[in-house]
């Protein structure tokens, strides 16, 4: 005959025989019955092959992460100096012109005296 119970988390079997107390823990028993599975050994370090895989794919990724910031970094400087040049043309023609109307709107001036025989034909041009 045998009682079952719960002790500290563990179940525990009393069992009497004879006017003979007995008490056994679960955990002895499973402990006994449990085979040992023998442990596993480690894994062998990675080989110099695969190290070598490794280092090589990363350092092409570096290379290619660099190339390509590169990359943007001329195109962002040559977007940068083509807007200068623009920048540099429009000031220049703005400035040629207000030079250009400035001029139509001036009296001539002419280089020669009414005293010169080409003055009438210089009026004449103008």
């Amino acid at each position: 005959m045998g009682i079952w119970f719960c002790k500290d988390g563990q179940f525990c079997e009393i069992t009497i025989e004879e006017d003979i107390d007995e008490t056994r823990s679960m955990k002895k028993k499973e402990k006994k019955k449990k085979i040992q599975p023998s442990p596993t050994p480690p894994p062998p370090p990675p080989k110099a092959w695969w190290r070598g895989t490794l280092v090589r794919r990363t350092l092409l990724h570096a290379t290619l992460r660099a190339w390509i910031i590169q990359q943007w970094w001329k195109m962002t400087l040559a977007k940068l100096l083509e807007k200068r040049k623009r920048a540099a043309l429009e000031s220049y023609a703005q400035q040629e012109r207000a030079v250009v109307k400035h001029v139509a709107h001036t009296p001539a001036i002419l280089p020669f005296a009414p005293c010169c025989p080409h003055y009438s034909a210089v009026l004449a041009l103008a």
